[in-house]
């Protein structure tokens, strides 16, 4: 077998192959939406349509929290509320030797060298 003829068997193998997973996470997904709606499903069709509005106000007002917890929580390095620890240490002198960073001008903190504490004295 020449050359050109093993590169297109590789090539169509790696595509046969990439095509395979890609089709195992999209079954994966649809099973699990379909899973989720079947339990979703009998609990909303028990409401009477009077309580509907409630319902998607309800929804509407989680996602929305929920949205804005995770956008703080990647704003902050995974800390919801650093302000609220007591051990966290913010000093916008020396900011290598706190626990974090705080960004002037804003009330945005990340405490990301809170793992990783060396202090600065060359003793």
């Amino acid at each position: 077998m020449n050359k050109r003829g093993q590169i297109a068997i590789f090539i169509i193998i790696g595509v046969v192959i990439f095509l395979a997973i890609l089709s195992i996470f999209f079954i994966r997904n649809y099973v699990v939406e379909e899973r989720i709606t079947q339990v979703a499903r009998p609990i909303a069709q028990e409401l009477p349509s009077e309580l509907e509005p409630i319902r998607v106000f309800t929804e509407n007002c989680l996602k929305s929290v929920a949205e804005q917890a995770l956008i703080r929580l990647g704003q902050h390095g995974g800390y919801l509320y650093p302000d609220f620890w007591d051990n966290l240490n913010f000093d916008e002198e020396n900011p290598t030797d706190s626990d974090g960073l705080t960004f002037p001008g804003s009330e945005l903190k990340i405490p990301y060298w809170w793992y990783n504490k060396i202090s600065n004295d060359n003793s």
